[in-house]
């Protein structure tokens, strides 16, 4: 806060923290704006490559350095929810929170979400004109016919849980940058690793070069665009890089916009924080955790919307190809959170309109991806905290455990890097107990989806969760008794409206407490004979204390 005028900018070809050193920018006046301009001018750093906003240790650098810390003007709020569905044709969109008291201005530009079923609508991006109360608006009217789509759904009031986001993408500080070049195959830039050719933005990172508090790299209530280096490794928006142990790391109240090949990427780095940030018409994951070691990292009320239709012939949604994780970005399973491990923690979050909402994948690194290969058994990790996420409008999966997934009781630690080994991974113990550790995600819900649940999921009980006007309410192919001997598989779950297609597994499957509304249809062991899955073909259920007020008269 020592800026004197109203606006200042810093421009270079790179700004590189190294060694002990730190780079401080803490610009929280409401008056003040200041902008990181990184330029395309031919320098390329030996490690970090070109266009580079972040930091590297070194072999001497002191624990904990160097030192990244950016911050804007603290937003008490950066997304909300809309209070009552938004109309054609009309200016004024009324929100759940007081604008003002969020921190939101006259001249801030902001997103409106679309809730259409299985990403087929586009959202739509305004300037704000006017507050009043929780009532703001437009500077322009809202055009449901964008692009020729006319059933955009912006949801307000149908349900109180199925409401549209509205995302803040001001902020007074930003860092951008010259635009994006494609740089041909073979040069000084483009290794052509994974694509033809590499789609070059600024990228942001610390490196901690794997030692234990290998830096640290807070950013605040900052604006990030035209970020990303399709086809170059460990080029990301925001990038925590093989830092280890590192409680100071933050990324909270960021907007990322106008971006690609990933927004916010945790790299066998513990313990950050990712809160509070929104990610818009960002391409390829939003969120994602990489290798499978990373442990107790908290990725909390983000908003990842993908603002574009899967199926349109421009942008085909939030995809890209050309990276080294063509699951996670590409359209075989783009996510808006995306993690090989499950020891991480995944609270009060929105995820609307990609391919797939929050999206386990295990199966991608059974034993680990880049620095943890062949050191981590991922299928097996036990789950951290899943509470409180909202996934809708997906194309394919909402909340979703895919292949194989059963987590043990596997006390894996920091001092280990959350590495494992095959003691720690047995499915018995020397006594011949079963080792699978008991837990729930809770309080979740999933609307507008094509798919829900999981494929091989054990020891993970449905808690709390709903699921309304999806076309599987659940899909889940084989599961198994709870190692606690008595934990139900689906407890409090509201089910309405769509199929329910249930697993299979080695012994009998609770339902209890459940709700079952609208128009429903059953499938017992719906894969039974299916490829690998499902083969057992002779599942129980037990049905507790259910609320019946299906419509269905055929099951």
């Amino acid at each position: 806060n020592t800026q004197t005028a109203s606006e200042q900018w810093l421009c270079a070809g790179s700004v590189i923290t190294t060694d002990d050193g730190t780079f401080i920018m803490n610009i929280t006046s409401t008056s003040k704006a200041s902008t990181i301009y990184i330029k395309d001018n031919g320098y390329i750093h030996p490690f970090l490559g070109t266009r580079t906003f972040g930091g590297t240790t070194g072999a001497a650098t002191k624990i904990g350095y160097p030192i990244i810390d950016v911050a804007g003007r603290y937003l008490p709020r950066t997304w909300s929810l809309l209070a009552q569905t938004a109309a054609n044709d009309v200016s004024i969109i009324r929100l759940v929170h007081d604008v003002a008291s969020m921190g939101w201005r006259v001249g801030d530009r902001i997103g409106l979400t679309p809730t259409v079923m299985q990403s087929k609508g586009t959202g739509q991006t305004f300037f704000i004109k006017e507050i009043d109360g929780t009532y703001i608006t437009l500077a322009a009217d809202i055009s449901l016919t964008t692009i020729g789509k006319t059933n955009q759904m912006y949801l307000g009031d149908s349900q109180s849980i199925m409401k549209a986001e509205v995302v803040l993408l001001t902020r007074n500080v930003i860092i951008t940058g010259d635009d994006f070049e494609q740089r041909p195959c073979g040069d000084s830039v483009c290794p052509c690793t994974h694509s033809q050719k590499c789609t070059v933005g600024l990228h942001t990172i610390m490196n901690g070069y794997g030692k234990n508090h290998g830096g640290s790299y807070r950013i605040r209530y900052t604006r990030l665009e035209k970020c990303g280096q399709r086809g170059i490794t460990a080029r990301y928006c925001i990038h925590w890089h093989v830092m280890r142990d590192c409680p100071d790391c933050l990324a909270d109240g960021n907007a990322i916009e106008f971006s690609h090949q990933r927004g916010i990427v945790i790299h066998g780095t513990h313990m950050t924080r990712s809160t509070n940030n929104v990610l818009w018409d960002v391409r390829g994951a939003g969120i994602y955790i990489e290798d499978g070691n990373e442990l107790g990292n908290y990725v909390e009320y983000n908003a990842v919307i993908c603002p574009w239709p899967f199926e349109g012939n421009v942008m085909n949604g939030c995809t890209i190809p050309g990276t080294d994780n063509g699951e996670a970005d590409a359209a075989a399973d783009h996510s808006a959170y995306w993690s090989v491990t499950h020891s991480n923690h995944f609270i009060g979050n929105r995820a609307a309109g990609a391919f797939n909402g929050l999206f386990f994948e295990p199966q991608e690194g059974p034993r680990g991806r880049g620095f943890a290969l062949n050191k981590v058994c991922t299928i097996f990790l036990p789950l951290g905290r899943v509470e409180g996420n909202v996934c809708h409008s997906h194309s394919r999966f909402g909340t979703y455990f895919v292949s194989n997934d059963w987590p043990r009781q596997i006390d894996t630690t920091l001092a280990l890097n959350g590495y494992t080994n095959a003691t720690m991974c047995a499915p018995f113990d020397a006594e011949g107990y079963e080792r699978g550790r008991s837990s729930a995600i809770s309080n979740n819900v999933d609307y507008h989806n094509t798919f829900v649940g999981g494929y091989g999921l054990g020891d993970v009980q449905f808690r709390d969760h709903t699921s309304i006007s999806c076309l599987n309410l659940i899909y889940h192919k084989e599961s198994k008794n709870f190692n606690d001997g008595c934990s139900s598989i689906y407890l409090d779950y509201h089910f309405e409206d769509g199929q329910m297609l249930l697993p299979s597994g080695h012994g009998t499957l609770i339902f209890e407490n459940n709700v079952f509304r609208g128009p429903l249809l059953f499938e017992s062991n719906h894969h039974c004979n299916e490829g690998s899955t499902g083969f057992l073909c002779n599942p129980q259920y037990i049905f507790v204390n259910p609320d019946w007020q299906a419509t269905s008269t055929k099951w």
